[in-house]
């Protein structure tokens, strides 16, 4: 019995997702149980119906953008082109005083999640 469990953490299911196409369609591993956590969930579930490119599509176009509808960062590329990622405090406080209990709000990636993996 061969299982593919992928753990959540964002980029790195992704990159998770990534090696288990690997292993699918390189490879040619078949597996008999297929668990996910978190982001790993939404992977499992396409990777097992090997509908592989819907996940990958949706995996290279996600940004700050479609995830938060309040983002708690602030994205700058310097001078010379390397990013430099910063704290919003202005989000942030406001996300607080909103009564919200984390640093950004993602109502936006709700609403990808739906658009793209439950219909």
């Amino acid at each position: 019995m061969r299982a593919l469990v992928i753990s959540g953490g964002g980029s790195k299911g992704a990159f998770a997702g990534g090696v288990a196409q690997y292993l699918i369609e390189e490879k040619k591993l078949d597996y008999d149980i297929y668990i996910g956590t978190s982001t790993g969930s939404l992977l499992i579930s396409h990777l097992a119906l090997h509908k592989i490119e819907k996940i990958k599509e949706v995996y290279t176009n996600v940004n700050q953008k479609s995830i938060f509808s309040n983002c708690p960062f602030i994205v700058k590329r310097s001078k010379y082109g390397v990013e430099e990622i910063k704290i919003n405090h202005w989000n942030v406080l406001r996300n607080f005083l909103n009564g919200n209990k984390t640093f950004g709000e993602s109502k936006n990636l709700r609403k990808l999640i739906k658009k793209d993996f439950y219909h």
